[in-house]
């Protein structure tokens, strides 16, 4: 079964190392949740599309949920890549 992609609105820190940590995501329904903490992060590729994400385990009201960040096949101006959970996947 496949599960579909729901692009989201993430609140980032970005340190000046490079390295994006996750503060908070924005659900489709303008709901925001807090990520507690941020585990484990892992580069993945999607076998259909060949597109890289970065795959970071989060934490919210110490629920374990996967957030993605999809990397831009396009690097131009300041469109980097996008933010996106699993609509089943995500525990609300």
């Amino acid at each position: 079964m496949e599960t579909a992609r729901v692009y989201i609105s993430v609140r980032v820190l970005m340190l000046p190392s490079g390295r994006m940590i996750p503060l908070a995501l924005t659900w489709e329904d303008g709901q925001v949740y807090r990520i507690d903490r941020v585990g484990r992060v892992r580069l993945m590729e999607d076998c259909k599309t060949g597109s890289l994400s970065d795959c970071y385990t989060i934490y919210i009201c110490n629920r374990e949920s996967r957030l993605y960040f999809e990397h831009s096949r396009e690097l131009t101006g300041t469109t980097i890549g996008r933010w996106y959970v699993l609509r089943q996947g995500f525990r609300q």
